[in-house]
């Protein structure tokens, strides 16, 4: 089950991208940003540097000070600069072909060049909004990722990737906004641009999974995987039916296809009805899974503040039966404190319909599943 196709407005566009373009000016504002902004001339260099000198184990210890759980409200500097580096990393995909002068990367700026690229789209029908729409999806994906890729709990290559993905939704998020590559360039442009001096570009480059497999059972996307598996037959299955149905017979799917046993398996923003019995679900996963593999499961506001309420509580009790695994479960919060509906209400990043409130990961074990 997925939290919905994708629905919105143009008021809606306008919020989520206005938001993420403050957060991109507020840190282009801090002293952090000239190191960060060099990150992203070869960001994949830099994730490679990065796993060479960082423990991610022993990074995330001291970070939840031993209890598995990270605090938006953690201050540490290490911590704030994983979510800057990821913030930027998910405006790669949202601002993707954007040109702005350097002198213009503020919060002042970053307003007047998303009010400015957003104008032409103020009376878009739904059709015209969509593929924006899909982008701030994508960017909340790319940012969560990244988050675990920064913080050393994630490594693999995009191109050794099995993957196993939930709630999948139309699959933009899953194919392109866990294997995209963010980039900033700087370069010089002429006058004739209107504005002689230094630019910066938003990039990304995509990459293909070894291969992978979603899961959604919302019938709206029966045609569109019907059209993704004609498509993309050598690398891509997609399947449009409930979990618990998928799971019964996939172990032979997998197999008669030559596809490999899955080493990540993923549920962004999912419905925690999807998880009816998380024991029985882990349990299943057993045999679909390599000896090990990264599990990612991310929760979003859902439509009310006892859907909310329901996605947290699935995570609690992931998080209780892979401890009672011998399993160590990471819990990333992305919101603030106090009740349900106080934590639904003062997400970290983006706004309410569109991002992730709290990211579980996990290294599965097969043999403790």
């Amino acid at each position: 089950m997925t939290t919905g196709h994708t629905t919105g407005s143009y008021e809606h566009l306008l919020r989520g991208y206005e938001v993420e373009a403050d957060g991109f000016g507020t840190i282009a504002e801090s002293s952090l940003f000239p190191e960060l902004l060099s990150r992203f001339a070869n960001y994949q260099g830099f994730l490679g540097d990065r796993k060479k000198s960082i423990n991610g184990r022993k990074l995330t210890r001291s970070l939840s000070g031993g209890t598995g759980i990270i605090e938006a409200s953690n201050q540490e500097k290490i911590l704030r600069e994983i979510f800057f580096c990821s913030h930027m990393a998910a405006c790669c995909a949202l601002f993707e072909g954007w040109q702005i002068p350097l002198q213009s990367i503020n919060r002042e700026g970053m307003h007047i060049y998303t009010m400015r690229s957003l104008a032409p789209y103020r009376d878009g029908d739904m059709d015209t909004i969509h593929p924006l729409i899909e982008r701030i999806h994508k960017s909340d994906a790319i940012r969560t990722i990244q988050i675990l890729r920064l913080l050393g709990l994630i490594s693999i290559d995009c191109r050794s990737t099995r993957q196993l993905s939930f709630a999948a939704g139309s699959g933009s998020r899953d194919i392109d906004g866990l294997h995209m590559t963010p980039g900033i360039t700087r370069s010089n442009l002429p006058a004739s641009r209107g504005s002689e001096g230094e630019y910066i570009t938003f990039q990304q480059e995509p990459c293909r999974p070894e291969n992978i497999v979603l899961v959604d059972n919302d019938p709206y996307y029966n045609e569109h995987y019907a059209s993704l598996n004609l498509t993309n037959k050598d690398w891509l299955l997609a399947l449009n039916d409930d979990a618990d149905s998928v799971m019964v017979t996939l172990a032979t799917v997998l197999d008669s296809n030559g596809l490999g046993k899955r080493n990540l398996v993923a549920g962004l923003r999912i419905d925690h009805r999807m998880l009816p019995d998380v024991d029985h679900f882990l349990r299943r996963l057993a045999p679909l899974i390599d000896q090990t593999a990264d599990f990612i499961i991310t929760v979003g506001a859902g439509h009310t503040v006892d859907e909310f309420d329901g996605r947290i509580k699935v995570l609690d009790e992931l998080s209780h039966c892979l401890r009672a695994r011998k399993l160590m479960p990471i819990r990333i919060k992305l919101h603030g404190g106090g009740n349900p509906e106080e934590q639904r209400g003062s997400p970290s990043f983006g706004i309410t319909p569109y991002t992730t409130y709290e990211i579980l990961y996990c290294k599965l074990k097969q043999k403790r599943l």
